[in-house]
């Protein structure tokens, strides 16, 4: 069924649904609002953007006690954004000059973000990826970049995208990985351009054949 309606031309961005079902939570125009499924009501959960600020990558926590967004500044740097679900307790934590965050998955015990920072390393802009807590925002570094990772329901691995380059980063192979430190794997090969894992959705589109 149809939850919302886009007027004049303006539409809705960045779905992101409560553990429960309760709660959508979307950017729409220049705020993030958060809608109750069962009641049809919405309010709005962030402060408005700035002249050349940016809203994005919006998740609820497994609890469905929190909200977190990257709201991304004029010089492109990143706050993340935390605040309970009634909009209270708002908390920001920014990132260093310059670094950019993509924001893909939080952990089922609530305590990390699985991200993607990049920086400037020249005139390359270089990615990694991290465990970012979400008390602190001090990272963990992993050995890989977790391109639209997810966190199994135990916590323990990251399944996500890793680019292939005849894909033109249009896609990849599907990839998993322990977070104890162990060495990345193949588990599906992306046989069109398609294949994709964006945090939420499982990979549409495409052809994958299982690997060992």
């Amino acid at each position: 069924r149809q939850i919302w309606a886009a007027n004049e031309g303006r539409g809705y961005y960045g779905e992101a649904i409560s553990p429960d079902g309760r709660y959508g939570l979307y950017y729409h125009e220049d705020a993030i609002y958060l809608h109750e499924l069962a009641t049809g009501q919405t309010r709005q959960v962030s402060e408005p953007v700035g002249k050349g600020e940016l809203l994005g990558d919006m998740m609820i926590s497994p609890d469905g006690r929190q909200i977190v967004y990257v709201r991304r500044m004029p010089d492109w740097s990143t706050n993340l954004c935390f605040r309970n679900i009634d909009g209270s307790g708002a908390r920001r934590l920014a990132l260093n000059k310059g670094v950019r965050a993509r924001l893909w998955s939080w952990s089922p015990d609530g305590r990390s973000l699985l991200a993607s920072l990049s920086q400037m390393d020249g005139e390359k802009r270089v990615s990694s990826g991290v465990l970012l807590a979400v008390a602190d925002g001090s990272t963990r570094v992993l050995p890989w970049n977790p391109t639209g990772g997810r966190f199994s329901p135990d916590g323990r691995h990251v399944v996500f995208v890793k680019a292939v380059q005849q894909l033109a980063n249009r896609g990849g192979d599907l990839m998993l990985a322990s977070l104890d430190g162990g060495p990345e794997r193949a588990g599906w090969k992306a046989l069109a351009p398609t294949a994709s894992l964006y945090g939420r959705r499982p990979a549409t589109g495409c052809c994958l054949s299982a690997t060992a």
